[in-house]
């Protein structure tokens, strides 16, 4: 007989008033509302000031220092590392908005785009695998006289973990943004206003202020100028957030439900079912359409939850929950690479950096609408497994608006817009940014 969650039911104590299957969820909850916070601010420093490139190198100090001090994480310390995760996600977020923003200069064209998009994933994705074996090698050297203590070898492979983090992100960023070049202000301030020679205090609280007008006026003229672009974005918040939870809750799920100890393994495979699904996309996507990529990657996300759902029951469905990560690695990867890709040809030319950054903000406005409603159901019921539900909503609201957007009404919009765009010189004739501006 095949064990069920109720049969074997979670734990029922809780802490700080939580179930310990909601504290990962309800952390991400808090997190989101925050970096939704915090996003519209970094947008506005990057698109109103010349302060992208210093941006960059600050948010990217502020996470290096978040993981060191994540390496004295221990029973007793817990609860302020979870803390530490808040600084920590926002300058992550502020650091990857500093980095997207450079991300539409590369080309015009949206094949061109998914054929550097692609490779572009499968290499970060392969670093991450190279940092995983170091991991691995580092916590069986330093940690193998813990091996009868579970949870105390996993502090241990945590600290070596982190600290190798360090070692790697200081030298890395330090020679990526050596890399970027400086970025004049997208845009000025209402009445011509700039932040620069302004004190921080007066620099900040006009940015403050410019960030939520933007937002408000960005999503008015985009509903009324771009609707095609409008649309795609609200598609994509809905299946964003869908995919940022659907990795937290899954990997608690297997470790609360199916007592799969350590999920180094499933972790292996997301990551290089990733790699397979980024270059699959970045190869024959733009022969299929990236719109097809999109819609068959977003049924493809719903098909899989319903099987977590139906096949992982207990400990002894652990095989099976292997066997799913395949396709969702590759859905993962496919995804990435498509979304970002696709994404180039809803910008109109001369708005890349602020719709960028428009287009992070997206993806977190909503992202903890699903772990919020997973940890409601959860408190109630302490049944872990309707989760996948929740996130097949998503994703099916998402396929339905995406299937509404509306291509050559798109093309219509966005055409005159082209020559505006930066290093757009190289294809279309006319104005732009200067080479100087372009960037070295």
């Amino acid at each position: 007989m095949i064990p069920t969650v109720e049969q074997e039911p979670l734990c029922e104590e809780r802490v700080y008033g939580m179930r310990p299957s909601s504290i990962v969820p309800n952390i991400s909850v808090f997190n989101g509302v925050v970096i939704t916070l915090t996003i519209p601010f970094v947008g506005a420093m990057v698109d109103y000031s010349p302060w992208r490139r210093s941006l960059g190198y600050y948010s990217a100090a502020v996470v290096v220092f978040t993981n060191f001090l994540q390496i004295f994480v221990s029973a007793e310390t817990w609860f302020l590392i979870c803390i530490v995760q808040v600084p920590c996600f926002m300058a992550y977020y502020s650091h990857l908005l500093c980095v997207y923003a450079y991300i539409p200069e590369l080309t015009d064209d949206a094949d061109e785009m998914a054929a550097v998009m692609g490779p572009a994933k499968a290499v970060e994705v392969i670093s991450i695998l190279i940092f995983f074996g170091l991991i691995a090698v580092s916590g069986a050297t330093i940690c193998p006289s813990l091996e009868e203590d579970f949870y105390g070898k996993a502090v241990c492979e945590a600290r070596v973990a982190q600290t190798l983090s360090c070692i790697v992100g200081v030298g890395f960023f330090y020679q990526s943004w050596k890399l970027f070049s400086e970025r004049p202000a997208v845009q000025s301030l209402p009445g011509g206003e700039t932040v620069e020679g302004k004190s921080l205090t007066k620099a900040s609280s006009m940015l403050c202020g410019q960030a939520f007008r933007q937002i408000w006026g960005t999503l008015c003229e985009l509903q009324t100028d771009f609707p095609m672009t409008a649309r795609f974005l609200i598609a994509y918040a809905f299946w964003e957030s869908a995919s940022n939870a659907i990795l937290t809750l899954s990997t608690t799920y297997i470790r609360l439900v199916l007592k799969i100890d350590s999920i180094v393994v499933i972790g292996a495979i997301l990551l290089v079912t990733n790699i397979i699904g980024a270059l699959l996309t970045g190869k024959f996507g733009p022969k299929l359409g990236m719109r097809r990529v999109i819609m068959g990657c977003l049924l493809a996300d719903c098909l899989v939850c319903v099987l977590l759902m139906s096949m992982l029951r207990g400990p002894d469905d652990q095989m099976w929950a292997y066997v799913l990560m395949l396709p969702l690695g590759l859905v993962m990867g496919s995804m990435y690479t498509a979304q970002r890709a696709h994404y180039a040809v809803f910008i109109p030319g001369g708005r890349e950096a602020e719709l960028m950054g428009f287009f992070m903000f997206a993806g977190q406005v909503i992202s903890w609408a699903p772990m919020l409603v997973f940890s409601v159901i959860n408190e109630a019921t302490n049944d872990m497994s309707l989760a996948f539900p929740i996130l097949v909503v998503f994703y099916v609201i998402a396929a339905v608006i995406f299937s509404t957007v509306d291509h050559q009404k798109n093309h219509e919009c966005i055409e005159p817009t082209l020559n505006r765009r930066v290093r757009a010189s190289r294809r279309y004739a006319g104005g732009g940014a200067s080479d100087g501006a372009a960037g070295g």
